[in-house]
């Protein structure tokens, strides 16, 4: 899954072809750690992590994420 999802995004040994990219959304532990494992060491290619938070507003009483 991981190497058809590198094949998606831009080569850049190859200065000829448009820049691509790919965001996947996934609450997958193995992919994460798949792509940790294979691709840790690749400057073209990022991990990132995202958390919700739960905002209070005192002033008015509303709760709401964020």
């Amino acid at each position: 899954m991981l190497d058809l999802l590198a094949d998606l995004s831009t080569d850049f040994l190859d200065n000829e072809l448009p820049l691509k990219q790919v965001i996947v959304n996934t609450h997958s532990s193995v992919l994460v750690g798949e792509f940790w494992t294979n691709y840790k060491d690749d400057e073209n290619k990022s991990l990132w992590f995202s958390k919700m938070i739960t905002k209070t507003d005192f002033y008015y009483s509303h709760t709401f994420q964020v």
